[in-house]
C-alpha cells in the first residue's frame, strides 16, 4: 500500500464521518462503495471460518473495474481504522441516524407501522 493511498483512506474516512459524502450499498452483501474523480472505493467486511476472525478489505478500482490498489486488515494497526470506515461507510449508505430518528420519534408517539412482507424461506433442493 502506497503512503498516498493511506491517507486517502483516511481523508475518506473522516468525510464520511462529517457526511460530506454519501456511499452506496453493492450488491454483495456487507459491501459498500463510492466512486470519487475517475475511480471507484469498495469496502467489505470478511469473515475467516477457519479461525472465526473477521477481516475487512478496501479496495481502489479504475472505471473499468480494475483493482489497482488495496488494504486487507485482519489484525494489527490496520484493522481498527478500516473498521472505523466500515462501519461509516455503513452508516453512510443505509442513513442510519435517519432511520433510528424516525423509528424515535414514533416511539416517542406511541405510533407503529405494519410490517413489511418477509421474503420467503429458500426451498431446500433435491440434492
Amino acid at each position: 500500500m502506497t503512503d498516498k493511498f493511506e491517507i486517502f483512506l483516511h481523508t475518506l474516512g473522516d468525510a464520511t464521518k462529517k457526511g460530506t459524502i454519501k456511499w452506496g450499498s453493492a450488491v454483495q452483501q456487507d459491501t459498500f462503495r463510492i466512486a470519487l474523480g475517475e475511480g471507484l472505493v469498495r469496502i467489505e467486511q470478511m469473515y475467516d471460518p477457519e479461525d472465526q476472525s473477521i477481516g475487512y478489505g478496501v479496495f481502489l478500482l479504475d472505471r473499468q473495474g480494475n483493482t489497482v490498489e488495496n488494504l486487507f486488515g485482519w489484525g494489527g494497526p490496520e484493522l481498527n481504522w478500516l473498521q472505523d470506515l466500515y462501519i461509516a461507510a455503513r452508516r453512510s449508505a443505509f442513513d442510519i441516524d435517519k432511520l433510528i430518528d424516525s423509528m424515535v420519534k414514533d416511539l416517542k408517539e406511541g405510533k407503529t407501522r405494519p410490517l413489511p412482507t418477509e421474503p420467503p424461506e429458500p426451498k431446500d433442493f433435491p440434492f
